[in-house]
């Protein structure tokens, strides 16, 4: 069921909703019991901005017409290891088990993060999975607007109906709000640290697929900023306007540490049973003009090395599928995915998925997938470790979440940054294949640089 409390609740008057919580409660066994409450519209990012401390670990997702904030956390755990898939999922059907849902136009979602490497090198912020049901979902999609609570039993309902009460007061404050982007910063190009490193890290990584080693492998380069004044939401208000074909994510530990980009690469999307995986690799510079970006979109639809590098995901990809007994289907011939800045190769893979395979498994099954890590997989991440400066954390690492009932989606943290404190740190990668010029990588991961960084608002 619905429920829409009284326009102007107060926020000192809980007694309905706890007189709602105490039925729900009553009719389920559960331990969390989650509520719909219907909002005016407004923007879950600046439901983010007002309703989030700094202590509070959330995630934030948008999409086209689909925005989330998620706050706090209701259940929650952590994972580390080889079988860190395997953990969630069991511990993800613990929360389903949990949950007891009171809600009709929208879902209670958890939200997931898994870093890259099973285990890091060092000490770094995202080190292990993590699952989380939250507090506090606020969501919109396409006109409408709610508010979902996750309480569990254990807790005092009057307390439990006092908050929820507070909240809906504050966020019914927002009806007809907005966080604006700022406006296009300048256009001043940052300057990628220890370029001679990464050079070197190239040319050894093309000896070691010319000796037959490796077939691929994708490193990935930082660069460094100080922003004393950087605003987190404004900065994805920015990455929503500048590149809404992205998906603009933020994630936060609650401990001074955020993950924030906005990646153009889906891992998976599952919607009632239909499972969609992209296949994205290959990449060229946007033209200047329509002439030249044809041309240059031309060329790459062409070239054969990026083609090369753009069947090696695509067949991965199927065949991963395929090894979890699923029946992918795809286009003979990849098409374009164009961006603000760039133009990558893309194939879109379909395929149902039956009940019995879990969308975890099969982020499992591909994470990570040529086109951020390599090819031989295990091969080509070790030669990640040795050549890389600095650990990844949850740079091109499988980020999204699934709903209750197993609709999910997951993107890769690609045109990423990891921000902690006033430092903040850009990523960018580039695939290396037999044919890969020195100069012509170390420009692609500038490309991919540039527009996260005009993207802070510092």
């Amino acid at each position: 069921m619905t429920v829409t409390p009284h326009r102007y609740l107060l926020s000192d008057d809980s007694k309905a909703i706890t007189a709602l919580l105490k039925t729900q409660r009553g009719r389920s066994a559960r331990q969390i019991i989650s509520l719909e409450f219907a909002l005016p519209e407004i923007d879950p990012l600046l439901a983010l901005q007002v309703l989030c401390s700094k202590s509070q670990p959330y995630f934030y997702w948008e999409q086209g017409e689909r925005s989330i904030a998620l706050i706090g956390n209701a259940a929650t755990r952590s994972f580390t290891g080889s079988n860190r898939f395997a953990a969630a999922q069991e511990y993800l059907q613990e929360i389903m088990d949990s949950v007891a849902s009171r809600t009709r136009n929208f879902k209670p979602a958890i939200y997931c993060r898994f870093p890259f490497f099973d285990a890091p090198t060092a000490a770094v912020p995202f080190a292990t999975s993590h699952l989380c049901l939250p507090q506090w979902q606020i969501e919109r999609q396409n006109g409408r607007c709610a508010l979902i609570a996750n309480v569990p039993t254990a807790r005092s309902l009057e307390v439990a109906g006092q908050e929820i009460a507070v909240v809906i007061d504050r966020l019914e404050r927002l009806s007809g709000q907005s966080l604006s982007p700022n406006p296009q910063r300048s256009t001043s190009k940052i300057r990628i640290t220890g370029q001679n490193s990464l050079e070197q890290s190239i040319e050894l990584a093309l000896q070691d697929i010319a000796q037959k080693q490796v077939q691929k492998v994708v490193l990935a380069h930082t660069a460094e900023v100080t922003a004393s004044k950087l605003s987190i939401p404004s900065s994805l208000a920015n990455l929503r306007d500048r590149h809404p074909h992205c998906y603009t994510f933020a994630t936060s530990d609650g401990l001074g540490n955020c993950f924030l980009g906005a990646s153009p690469e889906r891992l998976v999307t599952v919607r009632d049973g239909l499972l969609i995986a992209d296949a994205l690799a290959g990449s060229a510079p946007r033209g200047q003009s329509p002439l030249l970006d044809r041309q240059l979109g031309e060329e790459l639809l062409a070239d054969p090395k990026e083609q090369h590098e753009h069947r090696l995901v695509r067949d991965f990809i199927a065949n991963s599928l395929v090894d979890l007994g699923l029946h992918p289907q795809w286009s003979a011939a990849p098409r374009l995915l164009q961006l603000a800045n760039i133009q990558h190769l893309w194939t879109p893979i379909r395929t149902v998925l039956p009940s019995s395979v879990s969308p975890l498994a099969v982020v499992g099954a591909l994470h990570p997938t040529p086109a951020v890590a390599g090819l031989p997989r295990d091969l080509a991440c070790a030669k990640i470790r040795k050549y890389e400066q600095v650990d990844r954390s949850l740079y091109a690492a499988p980020l999204g979440w699934i709903d209750i009932d197993g609709n999910c989606e997951f993107v890769v943290g690609i045109r990423s940054a990891l921000v902690t404190g006033d430092r903040v740190r850009l990523y960018g990668g580039a695939g290396i294949v037999a044919g890969s010029q020195v100069s012509r990588e170390v420009a692609e991961i500038q490309l991919k640089l540039q527009p996260l960084y005009q993207s802070l608002s510092i």
